[in-house]
């Protein structure tokens, strides 16, 4: 069964939110040889796209932005990279998108070039049905998803985007919710905090210009009790307007 995957609760009657300011420095998309890696702070001898270059229809990679990075923590995540844009762009909740038809027929190529790659995408199938608004439905399949490799390139892409705004690295640890995979089944307590992390989101607001891609909220939540201390970050991602995934990263005490 897959897991909501979120451990933190936090009481909104003792916090206050901001959101964050956002800001591009076009000379950050340069590899300075003196830049550290966002992810680990060794040397930087890279750049990493934050989302991934792959996610973005041809002719709208626009507001791409990139962090410095060393060789481990670049391409050694293309295949998760890979994995994750064709199990999103494949499935069932993006197949009228003719907007993105560019990176869906992308995806059913890779998947057609690659019998074992496949086999990964499309594991353990199971009968299904797609149902549309309209209360139609057709005949498909449903697959196993390999939760492991989501967690380790949102872990990624939370590093990143930390980078980018702060300019440092985070050296804590990330906490993932996957909202597109909650259960209608799911207990009282993860349903709440579910609608409690999807109440950050705000489209009209958002960072990214590309929005029916990738768009995504900055959040800061501080301690209203004095001395104000920020309680954690909280990063509002959503891929191709769909498939929305809340990233916090809590400081502990050694780390500010």
């Amino acid at each position: 069964m897959l897991a909501f995957c979120l451990a933190r609760r936090y009481n909104k009657n003792l916090i206050h939110i901001r959101s964050r300011g956002f800001r591009l420095n076009k000379a950050r998309n340069r590899v300075v040889r003196d830049e550290i890696c966002y992810y680990c702070g060794e040397k930087s001898s890279t750049k990493e796209h934050i989302p991934p270059e792959c996610f973005f229809p041809k002719g709208r990679k626009v507001e791409l932005f990139t962090v410095p990075a060393c060789e481990k923590h670049n391409n050694a995540k293309s295949k998760d990279d890979e994995y994750v844009k064709v199990l999103l762009t494949t499935s069932a909740d993006l197949m009228l998108r003719k907007d993105l038809s560019y990176v869906i027929d992308k995806s059913e190529r890779a998947l057609e070039r690659s019998p074992a790659f496949k086999a990964t995408v499309l594991d353990d199938p199971e009968p299904a049905l797609v149902i549309f608004p309209c209360g139609t439905s057709i005949p498909s399949t449903s697959h196993k998803i390999d939760i492991s490799r989501l967690l380790n390139f949102f872990n990624s892409f939370a590093r990143g985007l930390f980078y980018h705004h702060e300019e440092k690295v985070w050296k804590g640890s990330v906490e993932v919710a996957l909202h597109f995979l909650l259960r209608p089944d799911a207990e009282e307590e993860d349903q709440l905090m579910n609608d409690e992390l999807l109440e950050h989101y705000d489209r009209a607001n958002s960072h990214g210009l590309n929005k029916n891609v990738f768009y995504y909220n900055f959040v800061t939540v501080f301690d209203d009790a004095p001395p104000s201390k920020i309680l954690m970050y909280i990063l509002c991602v959503c891929l191709f307007d769909k498939f929305k995934v809340s990233l916090i990263l809590a400081p502990g005490p050694d780390l500010y």
